[in-house]
């Protein structure tokens, strides 16, 4: 067995979905700051509220955006840099049978 990152919406994160229900607004409780989320960014947050890996976040976003999986990786790596620099975001550890 090894051990595969994940990462979900930290407790103190709040959303809720624009009437067309492809993007929102997110609440840090903590911290009284709103976001509004694009599409794209919308999408990966509620990747993000289920809990997902890296690997699963770049795959949904290419087959719903039709961009390459260099760029996907890119915008996916940096936008949990900067979720993680908030304390949006945190890291749990799932176990898989490989």
């Amino acid at each position: 067995m090894s051990g595969v990152l994940e990462w979900r919406l930290h407790p103190r994160v709040a959303w809720t979905p624009d009437a067309d229900g492809r993007t929102g607004a997110v609440i840090d409780t903590w911290g009284a700051e709103l976001s509004h989320c694009n599409e794209t960014a919308w999408t990966a947050l509620m990747a993000l509220h289920d809990g997902t890996s890296l690997a699963n976040l770049v795959s949904r976003l290419c087959a719903e955006y039709q961009v390459d999986e260099a760029t996907s990786r890119a915008d996916c790596q940096r936008l949990l840099q900067q979720l993680k620099a908030q304390g949006w975001i945190e890291a749990v550890s799932t176990e898989s049978l490989e």
